[in-house]
C-alpha cells in the first residue's frame, strides 16, 4: 500500500510530534483539531521544534521549509479527508472522547489498521522517535518490545486475542515471522534493533 496522506487528529504534544516526524519524512499531513486557534499554536510549536533541530545541525533550512509546506490544518474531525491513507488519533486520554472520534471516523474512512513498520511507513527508529518525542517516554514501543522479548509480546497478544476475540489484538505477521526466526530482542542480540554485549 502506498501511503502519502497522513491525518493526525489532535494537535497537542503527541499530535505535533507525529505531524513533525511524518512531515520531515515527506508525507502530506492533515493536522486536525477542534479549533483554529489551537491549530495555529500547534503550527508554531512544530516550527519551533524544527528550529531546534536546525540549531542542533540535524536538519537544514530546506528540510524545515519542505516539512512546513507538508503540514495543513483542518478544523473538525468530521472534516477528516476521505483520501487519508493513514489516520493517527493523538488526543488527550479520555476514553469517551476517543470513542466518539473513532465512531465519527468510521463513517468517513473505511480502511483497515496499518501495521506501520511492516508496511514500510516508517523505520523502527522513526516510530520510537515519535513516541519518545511526542509522549516524553524514556523508550519507544519497539525498544520496549525488544527489552521484554518478542516471544513474550506475542504470547501476551495471543492471550488478549483469544480472550477478547477482537482482531485489534491479533499479532502482527511481522512479529510472528520474527519470533519464528528466533529474533526475540535483546536476549538473542537482535529484534527490531541489533544489540551487542
Amino acid at each position: 500500500m502506498n501511503i502519502q496522506y497522513v491525518s493526525v487528529i489532535g494537535s497537542g504534544i503527541m499530535g505535533c510530534g507525529n505531524a513533525y516526524i511524518f512531515a520531515l519524512k515527506g508525507f502530506d499531513i492533515r493536522l486536525i483539531d477542534i479549533d483554529k486557534s489551537i491549530l495555529d499554536k500547534a503550527v508554531i510549536t512544530i516550527s519551533n521544534n524544527l528550529d531546534r533541530q536546525i540549531k542542533k545541525g540535524t536538519i537544514s533550512w530546506e528540510n524545515k521549509n519542505s516539512a512546513s509546506s507538508k503540514i495543513n490544518t483542518i478544523v473538525g474531525v468530521n472534516n477528516t479527508p476521505q483520501y487519508s491513507d493513514l489516520v493517527i488519533e493523538a488526543i488527550y486520554e479520555d476514553k469517551i472522547a476517543k470513542k466518539k472520534i473513532f465512531n465519527s471516523l468510521e463513517s468517513i474512512i473505511k480502511k483497515e489498521a496499518i501495521f506501520t513498520l511492516m508496511e514500510g511507513v516508517a523505520s523502527a527508529e522513526d516510530i520510537d522517535k515519535v513516541i519518545k518525542l511526542g509522549m516524553n517516554h524514556p523508550m519507544g514501543p519497539l525498544t520496549l518490545a525488544d527489552f521484554i522479548g518478542l516471544d513474550t509480546c506475542i504470547a501476551i497478544m495471543n492471550v488478549l486475542y483469544d480472550g477478547f476475540n477482537d482482531s485489534k489484538y491479533r499479532p502482527c505477521p511481522l512479529l510472528k515471522k520474527m519470533v519464528a526466526a528466533n529474533i526475540l530482542g535483546r536476549k538473542t542480540g537482535e529484534g527490531f534493533f541489533k544489540y551487542t554485549n
